[in-house]
């Protein structure tokens, strides 16, 4: 009777035993699965921040080209007026060396005008 007893309380004791382990692998459990929920919301938030900043790089690399390339036309058009410019005071220098010219003509022509020759 007493064996019987002690195998009775022996196997009560392993069956808390076992519901005890398995209540807490079920809580282990719980926990790691709320846990992955929220590290896969965490990759989502992240992945949802890096494509927002792959947009904006985007936007800032169209932007920098539209600016690169009215930098290259002010360049051109720089250029295209410095030669203007430089073809421009050529011509004034030519009409003036002419108008220089003209004018000691024509004071020669009064010169000889005072003195007579005509």
């Amino acid at each position: 009777m007493k064996l019987l007893i002690f195998f009775v309380v022996v196997s009560v004791a392993v069956t808390v035993a076992m519901i005890f382990q398995s209540l807490r692998q079920e809580l282990n459990l719980r926990n790691l699965r709320a846990r992955m929920v929220e590290s896969s919301a965490e990759v989502r938030r992240r992945e949802d921040s890096i494509m927002e900043m792959k947009s904006k790089i985007q936007t800032l690399k169209s932007s920098v080209e539209t600016s690169s390339q009215k930098l290259e036309e002010l360049k051109k058009e720089k250029t295209d007026k410095e030669k203007a410019l430089q073809e421009a005071e050529k011509s004034l220098e030519t009409c003036n060396t002419g108008k220089a010219r003209h004018r000691r003509a024509h004071t020669h022509i009064e010169f000889l005008m005072l003195l007579g020759f005509r």
